[in-house]
């Protein structure tokens, strides 16, 4: 266990070292180095909690639990990637990222045959009005990622919502009593509407 917990850190390090001394990567090949970098001490977290059960699928992924998503890095409206910690997250000007527990949708939405989450968050505070936003959670193997968000166009009551065929679909009711239909697709890494 220790060595597999050594070649984790060791990668993780080599990938940090890579963006930090070759000028010829791009950033999106800068970014995509220390994402992995991240997991891969996030597995090594893992691998020194021999008691945390990890739940494999009928496909040998390892499946994402709630803890997982209390906790998941996720990419807000601003592009920005925030990591929750139990199940929310306060940003410096004094908004606050609340996950909507009861509002996680379950499926594979980038086709790798792992199932994916979609976590419904609700925006407040900070001198600005009220939003929910669709994130996108990917599972790297029981590890998550963050994927792209989108805008709710003023959800007030939602009422149904799941992925299916790789796509996030939503019905909401309006404050303005008029309903809303959404679909949603990862597309180059951003939840767009479809």
């Amino acid at each position: 266990m220790t060595s597999l917990i050594a070649n984790l850190l060791q990668v993780a390090l080599a990938l940090v070292l890579s963006v930090q001394t070759n000028p010829a990567l791009t950033k999106e090949q800068k970014l995509d180095a220390l994402a992995s970098a991240s997991h891969a001490v996030q597995l090594a977290a893992l691998a020194l909690d021999p008691l945390q059960p990890i739940v494999v699928n009928n496909y040998g992924y390892a499946d994402l639990g709630q803890n997982d998503l209390q906790n998941a890095e996720l990419r807000d409206l601003d592009g920005q990637v925030i990591r929750l910690r139990a199940g929310g997250y306060s940003y410096p000007d004094g908004r606050q990222a609340k996950l909507m527990e009861n509002l996680t949708s379950f499926g594979d939405l980038n086709r790798d045959n792992a199932d994916d989450a979609v976590l419904i968050i609700k925006m407040n505070g900070g001198g600005r009005a009220d939003k929910y936003l669709a994130a996108a959670v990917l599972n790297g193997n029981g590890v998550t990622r963050a994927g792209g968000s989108a805008e709710l166009k003023e959800a007030v009551s939602i009422q149904s919502h799941h992925v299916e065929a790789a796509e996030f679909q939503i019905y909401y009711d309006r404050q303005d009593g008029g309903s809303v239909f959404q679909r949603f697709k990862l597309k180059g890494g951003a939840l767009a509407e479809i």
